[in-house]
């Protein structure tokens, strides 16, 4: 019987076949038809598509979605180091979790960090990424689970700015004038990791010039540079001010006469015969400043107190200008001519004091020498000079004192004859 039953069950007619016991006890197979199977084929079918339809309508089925470029956040407690450098700061997450669920979910919701607590020195690390999301769902997959990090601390430094000039060309007696740049600014605030600061020794501006005939101003980007004059590049470094605007004169050289001038004008090509030496110097500055000399004018000489045949001066030079000659001071020869002197004694003394001093000159008269053209020398007498002395300072003074006097030429001889020396007297106040 059962090899009955197993011969109807592997029929190569492909039909399905039921058994049923008879009352004998023996099984009688029932063919089940090609039609019969097909439908149920397509019931089952049908009853699993309802079920999915079903699972959809009330969100039980479970999906994923994927959240790209979730920031990483660093976060640790009692780190005192900062992030200079990170890699793979955003990490992509895939979520599992039902429709319904999924659907309330946003990138705001997933949050992904490391934590840097305890860590205080400064260096390289790679730490875990972790991520959370909303209750419901969960994370099916993340695309980085570490993130290297390079904590150092922040710090601040102040560098000098230097600038730097790396070609030029200039006319034939031309120089540059490096010594003499000026800055807008002389040093900048420098703000990054320390370990990196601690290499920087300068802020350089590099400068290239074209062909120069005058001085320069030029502006440029400062570049962070170490004792070896190697640039220091971090992209974590932050200059302010980060730029620079340096002058740079350009010089030129200059030879020019050396001139002298008169208080008075007594000293003239009729009474006095000069020599200035060095009679040249040799001068620099800026081609603005060069043109507008012909000639450098020494200090004024005052005829009235020159008493000997020499005279030295100290040559100043004008703002802007340096005197390369290798001399300070010139010699100023005096040899008279169609003139004389004479020692007159003048006891035409005036006095101007205050009202109620009592003083008493102790001289009646002043020996004065007089200076001029021979015929007008010989004429004058002590009549035509007058001594004048001021006492208004000495007011509420007393005791022995020298005085200044002033000596005056009458308007009969004053075009033609001076006096010659300081002169003084003495007085008493009682």
């Amino acid at each position: 019987m059962f090899d009955k039953f197993r011969a109807a069950a592997t029929s190569p007619e492909g039909y399905r076949f039921e058994a049923a016991a008879e009352g004998n006890g023996d099984y009688k197979v029932k063919k089940r038809s090609r039609a019969a199977n097909i439908m149920f084929m397509a019931v089952s079918l049908v009853l699993a598509f309802v079920l999915w339809l079903y699972a959809i309508s009330t969100g039980t089925q479970v999906i994923t979605s994927t959240f790209n470029e979730i920031p990483i956040a660093v976060e640790g407690k009692g780190s005192a180091l900062s992030v200079y450098s990170a890699l793979n700061s955003t990490v992509d997450v895939t979520i599992e979790g039902t429709k319904s669920e999924l659907k309330n979910v946003s990138p705001a919701d997933v949050t992904a960090w490391v934590d840097i607590s305890g860590i205080n020195t400064a260096g390289t690390y790679t730490l875990n990424v972790n991520v959370i999301v909303p209750d419901g769902v969960w994370v099916a997959e993340q695309s980085v689970s570490t993130m290297k990090l390079r904590l150092d601390n922040r710090s601040t430094t102040t560098v000098p700015v230097k600038a730097y000039i790396n070609s030029f060309m200039i006319d034939s007696g031309g120089e540059i004038g490096s010594s003499d740049m000026t800055y807008d600014i002389t040093e900048t605030v420098v703000t990054g990791p320390e370990s990196v600061l601690s290499r920087i020794t300068e802020a350089r501006l590099q400068v290239s010039l074209g062909k120069v005939s005058n001085s320069q101003t030029y502006t440029g980007v400062l570049e962070l540079v170490d004792s070896d004059g190697k640039t220091v590049r971090d992209p974590s470094l932050t200059m302010n001010p980060s730029s620079a605007t340096v002058t740079i004169p350009v010089y030129f050289k200059k030879t020019v006469p050396l001139k002298v001038n008169y208080r008075y004008g007594y000293f003239n090509k009729n009474t006095v015969d000069l020599t200035i030496n060095p009679e040249t110097i040799t001068i620099k500055g800026e081609t603005e400043d060069l043109d507008r000399i012909s000639e450098l004018n020494l200090s004024v000489i005052d005829e009235t107190k020159v008493t000997t045949d020499t005279v030295i001066q100290k040559i100043v030079m004008p703002e802007g200008i340096t005197n390369i000659s290798g001399t300070e001071e010139a010699v100023i020869g005096i040899v008279f001519k169609n003139t004389s002197e004479k020692t007159l004694v003048v006891n035409n003394i005036s006095v101007n004091a205050p009202e109620g001093l009592n003083y008493e000159l102790l001289s009646d008269s002043i020996n004065v020498t007089i200076r001029g053209e021979k015929l007008s020398v010989g004429y004058i007498n002590p009549k035509d000079i007058t001594a004048s002395v001021n006492l208004s300072f000495l007011s509420g003074s007393s005791g022995e004192t020298s005085v200044p006097v002033l000596i005056t030429v009458s308007d009969s001889y004053k075009k033609s004859v001076y006096p010659v020396g300081d002169y003084k007297i003495s007085v008493r106040v009682n």
